[in-house]
């Protein structure tokens, strides 16, 4: 791992130094890189407070279309939990600077580009801006959910947990954990709004008919997009979902063709998942997982 170290510390003075391990058994969570995660964030947190980033090399198999392969993964959380495929040092190296510019989007330059890039000799260049933003960021406590484009102002630990372990259970199917996860996350901090736009997706969309609540799914789904200056268009389709199911459908028309609107740049499946939401509604049905 010498490449990432010797890059890491040259362009921007950061030396990494490994305090401590942990070995995982991964059972059925492997192949499942965001499940993978949810699994280091909780066989690591007892330990939270003693190290920045925790890194895990175990190799998965995992596609999220056919023509996606992941090799490596950071949360969007804490932005400090990491798992990687392989110990390449270019690949490292990407996952580790994402830490540094919590948030940020991948382009088709430099690092943080959307496929796998030529490894070998290539070795990753931070331009002056990015150097700036990583040295910002270089003391940031690492224990808390760092603010980003969306969430301007960040939350506590406690807050982040929750929200990480709900979203843990929810990819389970663990529908009444992850609910109560969200709560709690809410609870903690009512004013972050990743877990009340999760909790409101969830209410206005999940397969559990006795779990489906139109009406709070439009409360906390407006306090999303609130929160967020109703820039988030992924927050704009959970309130036009929540409206759906409220049986409100040309509220849900409304925001549904606003979401659409504001995902211009997002890749070709999200925007068709979107467009094919905004027909349901047009035909006054809401989102069926039935």
């Amino acid at each position: 791992m010498d490449v990432p170290l010797v890059q890491m510390e040259v362009q921007v003075g950061i030396r990494l130094e490994i305090v401590d391990s942990h070995q995982i058994e991964w059972g059925d969570d492997r192949n499942d890189s965001r499940r993978m995660l949810t699994r280091i964030v909780i066989e690591t947190w007892e330990k939270t407070n003693h190290f920045d980033l925790a890194v895990a090399f175990a190799y998965f198999e995992e596609r999220s279309e056919p023509y996606r392969l992941f090799i490596g993964r950071i949360d969007g959380v804490f932005w400090r939990y990491v798992v990687v495929k392989e110990p390449e040092p270019n690949l490292l190296l990407h996952e580790l600077i994402h830490a540094f510019l919590p948030g940020k989007e991948h382009a088709k330059e430099w690092l943080m580009q959307p496929v796998r890039p030529s490894y070998g000799s290539e070795w990753y260049w931070l331009t002056l801006e990015e150097r700036k933003e990583v040295l910002r960021n270089k003391w940031r406590d690492f224990n808390a959910v760092p603010a980003t484009k969306d969430n301007k102002r960040g939350t506590t630990k406690e807050c982040g947990y929750h929200y990480y372990i709900g979203l843990g259970h929810l990819r389970k199917k663990e529908y009444h954990q992850s609910v109560l996860s969200f709560e709690k996350s809410i609870e903690a901090d009512p004013e972050y709004a990743p877990p009340l736009n999760s909790l409101a997706w969830f209410l206005a969309t999940t397969e559990k008919k006795e779990m489906r609540d139109g009406k709070r799914a439009v409360e906390l789904a407006l306090k999303a997009c609130e929160l967020t200056e109703w820039k988030n268009a992924r927050y704009l389709d959970t309130l036009a979902a929540a409206y759906a199911r409220a049986g409100e459908f040309d509220q849900a028309v409304k925001w549904q063709e606003k979401a659409v609107e504001g995902m211009k740049s997002f890749d070709h499946y999200v925007r068709r998942r979107a467009q094919e939401r905004l027909r349901l509604y047009r035909n006054r049905k809401p989102v069926s997982t039935d």
